[in-house]
């Protein structure tokens, strides 16, 4: 949705490694200042999310469609406001599993989408779904009540906290387990974070991994992409 400016709480995935390269790669920006070699930021990197089974939801599910919704709702709202937006959405959802259910709406998901878009499909993509944080209940106790007018602070709780694989809370939540990025000696190698990065590219060409083929559906992704390899086939003619 954020490639066609709706706003949304969904952070793209994939659960292949090649494509997450590809879109480290394809996003990196040269930074205005010259870089260390030595050093390895701003470089492309992949960060690495455990994601346990019971985390996964389809993009069908209540749980999906309520935390979807809190994407249309002011940043000061109440949950009857909340209400108003899930009903717009599904006209079949009871009051009483909505309360059942409350604490949901404070917990990261990851949703599997429906595999109709192709760009999604060729990506192996997924999302992340980020709930709120508890602050956003203004020091109130998330369980026991269901006050459909009780004000909730969207922008003083924007996003459930994502946990590392060092805390123990993180057994059954969604994860940040890390990140993977090329050593060191390959920047000095390439003498430059721009050089490593074109090389880079070029060798996920040979897998067939281009924006021509993750863009399907983009044609001045294509347009860009045609114009650097005839600019580097034919240098003299650039």
């Amino acid at each position: 949705m954020r490639h066609y400016s709706f706003p949304t709480r969904l952070l793209d995935i994939s659960e292949n490694i090649l494509t997450a390269w590809f879109m480290a790669l394809d996003s990196w920006k040269e930074p205005k200042s010259k870089v260390d070699t030595n050093t390895p930021f701003p470089c492309p990197r992949i960060l690495v999310f455990r994601v346990p089974k019971k985390r996964i939801k389809e993009a069908e599910g209540d749980t999906v469609t309520n935390l979807s919704c809190l994407a249309k709702v002011r940043d000061n709202f109440d949950f009857s406001e909340l209400w108003h937006e899930i009903r717009q959405e599904r006209h079949d959802f009871h009051k009483d599993v909505f309360w059942k259910h409350l604490h949901t709406l404070f917990e990261n998901w990851c949703v599997r989408p429906r595999m109709t878009n192709t760009r999604v499909t060729d990506q192996q993509g997924a999302y992340i779904l980020f709930g709120l944080s508890e602050e956003a209940l203004n020091g109130r106790s998330l369980y026991g009540f269901n006050d459909p007018n009780f004000k909730l602070n969207k922008t003083k709780g924007k996003c459930a906290r994502v946990f590392t694989c060092t805390d123990r809370e993180a057994e059954e939540q969604i994860a940040l387990q890390g990140y993977l990025m090329p050593a060191q000696s390959i920047f000095r190698k390439h003498q430059s974070i721009e050089a490593f990065v074109n090389h880079a590219k070029r060798e996920l060409e040979l897998l067939g991994i281009t924006p021509h083929t993750m863009y399907h559906d983009n044609f001045e992704k294509h347009a860009d992409y045609w114009k650097q390899v005839i600019a580097r086939r034919h240098p003299s003619n650039h």
